[in-house]
């Protein structure tokens, strides 16, 4: 009896030091391409296990431009849903997007908007590719 208590014993405390398995997104990603509509720059996006957060500038001729926000977000597989809690747009503040993310290998594609059924439309939606530099 003492030795199957034992053996529970080991195996409980085997599953609870198991490493957690570690999301694909998490690192930190730049933007590419450089150009978008004219626009040169780019955005670096940062992911923890729980929030995430971007920050960014581009140019075209005289013209500045730069974008931040970030915010908690959760994610299931390929299903992430990012909630603003800044963002250089006011209206987005408080507001949940669905995206759907691909990682392939230290490259990064995120799809949105995604809707209810995490479909997106192929022909209309943003698609933004960065590529991973830690």
């Amino acid at each position: 009896m003492k030795n199957l208590f034992a053996l529970v014993m080991l195996v409980f405390v085997s599953c609870s030091l198991a490493p957690e398995k570690k999301s694909p997104v998490i690192g930190v990603w730049k933007s590419t391409p450089p150009e978008y509509h004219g626009w040169k720059g780019s955005t670096v996006k940062i992911w923890t296990a729980t929030y995430c957060t971007y920050v960014g500038e581009f140019r075209k001729d005289t013209v500045i431009y730069n974008v931040f926000g970030g915010g908690p977000y959760k994610i299931d597989g390929t299903h992430v849903e990012e909630t603003i809690s800044y963002n250089m747009d006011k209206n987005t503040i408080g507001k949940t997007f669905k995206m759907v993310y691909v990682v392939k290998g230290d490259t990064l594609f995120q799809y949105y908007p995604a809707d209810e059924n995490w479909k997106y439309d192929t022909k209309t939606c943003n698609i933004d590719k960065y590529v991973r530099i830690e």
